[in-house]
């Protein structure tokens, strides 16, 4: 990726922030630092933006019929089956584990096989991968 060089002028207190922050060893330099927020940033403006999104349709849905108790069962109903299916699912891979059913990956090939979630999802098949037992 290209990349542009820019300059910035901070607060001699912000510049002490700043080397405080590499000097934890969370960055390595004030470019990555920077790099981060910006990231942030966008990913926040994109949740926002989410939440606008989900806003406008709840007000253009109208006033709900149920009462707030119930409102609240629904959730909790709706996040229980979600935990309930997380717990099956966790469940199965320790099973799956147990029986040598998983995935070594290299360090060569962790790269490859992330690019291939990502473009497959996570049911993906990799070529890259090599059976082991446990």
């Amino acid at each position: 990726m290209a990349t542009t060089r820019k300059t910035i002028t901070l607060t001699q207190q912000q510049d002490e922030w700043v080397k405080a922050q590499i000097a934890q060893g969370d960055y390595s330099n004030d470019s990555e630092y920077f790099r981060d927020l910006i990231r942030r940033d966008q990913s926040s403006k994109k949740a926002e933006s989410k939440l606008r999104q989900l806003l406008d349709k709840a007000e253009a849905s109208g006033i709900s019929e149920s009462t707030l108790a119930e409102v609240w069962t629904e959730a909790e109903l709706r996040h229980q089956a979600k935990l309930e299916k997380l717990h099956q699912d966790t469940l199965l891979g320790i099973e799956q584990l147990e029986r040598g059913e998983y995935d070594e990956l290299d360090d060569n090939s962790l790269d490859a096989y992330a690019q291939e979630i990502k473009n497959n999802g996570r049911r993906g098949k990799s070529t890259s991968k090599k059976r082991g037992k446990v």
